[in-house]
């Protein structure tokens, strides 16, 4: 009788999916490998880019969401290259 009701419990286990908990499946948030983020930008790469900026005729920026704070400091900017052309 224990061989018989074994073998139906491993059966069981066998045809039930152990990931249902868990379905429907989506894709993780995060990465699999952490990076350090950036940080500040070195006074080179700033002055460089200060430069590259006050230089152009038609300036662009494209401000993707690790500028989400930093609104009124684009704005500055925009403005100020605007000023200068």
């Amino acid at each position: 009788m224990a061989r018989i009701a074994s073998e139906a419990l491993v059966q069981r286990l066998a045809d039930s999916d152990p990931w249902q908990h868990v379905a429907p499946a989506s894709a993780p948030k995060t990465a699999a490998v952490y990076l350090q983020p950036p940080g500040t930008p070195s006074a080179e790469d700033l002055r460089r880019l200060a430069d590259f900026l006050n230089d152009g005729r038609k300036t662009a920026i494209l401000a993707g969401a690790g500028a989400l704070h930093a609104r009124e400091e684009l704005l500055a900017t925009a403005i100020r290259s605007h000023r200068s052309t």
